[in-house]
């Protein structure tokens, strides 16, 4: 196989910019350059998938790359509906992709690294495996709101749980450079023992009760709301 030099970052977020799938593209954006991977800057899938024009751009940047990493979050246990559809678009062409790499480094608010792998990862791979793509591996990312992407914060500003995942990210890159294949890895980026003590038991239940609240009275609607109990 030849020595792959060009890559491409689909950044799968909703959320765009103030997202920790972003923080995760601009560090790799960084070391990608600084390893002589040739990159542009992250695409936003969020902002191709609206317009068929713009929808086409992407492909081709996808179609001249070597290398594909999509960044994404998970979403329930998949992928946001913004990332299934680019793969449904990218499978209507799957002649084009055949022996790119391809590696997904998706996060969850979740601590625990199962909730990426035992679903989302297989979608994924079974996805690369229908368009003939190299799968090189996977990252899991679990734990990713401690990085505070969701507030603009680099993974430089992360502390110990930002150089967790840049040291993972080395790697990844480092497999690419090298034309080698990283594996399937998942990465608990802070202790399950701190999640589930009593104290941070009780403060997480109590932060996404009130996230709720705010979103449903945001939206016009009622937490409790069992509008199929009767």
């Amino acid at each position: 196989m030849d020595k792959m030099t060009k890559a491409v970052l689909l950044m799968g977020s909703p959320r765009g910019r103030k997202s920790t799938s972003n923080a995760v593209c601009i560090y790799l954006q960084e070391i990608f350059e600084k390893n002589g991977l040739e990159s542009q800057d992250p695409i936003f899938i969020r902002n191709h998938v609206a317009s068929e024009e713009k929808m086409n751009d992407m492909l081709v940047a996808i179609d001249q790359a070597d290398i594909i990493v999509l960044v994404a979050p998970l979403y329930d246990d998949t992928s946001p509906a913004i990332v299934t559809k680019t793969m449904e678009v990218m499978a209507k062409n799957s002649s084009k992709y055949a022996n790119k790499r391809f590696l997904p480094i998706i996060n969850s608010g979740f601590p625990e690294p199962f909730h990426i792998t035992e679903i989302a990862i297989p979608i994924y791979h079974k996805f690369a495996t229908s368009l003939g793509l190299h799968w090189t591996g996977s990252l899991a990312l679990g734990g990713g709101e401690a990085m505070r992407g969701r507030i603009g914060k680099l993974l430089n500003e992360g502390g110990g749980f930002g150089k967790k995942v840049m040291k993972a990210l080395d790697r990844v890159v480092e497999s690419f450079v090298t034309n080698s294949d990283f594996g399937d890895e998942a990465l608990e980026i802070f202790s399950l023992k701190i999640y589930y003590n009593r104290v941070m038991r009780k403060f997480m239940i109590w932060i996404n009760n009130r996230s709720w609240k705010k979103t449903a009275k945001k939206n016009g609607g009622q937490v409790d709301a069992r509008p199929y109990s009767t």
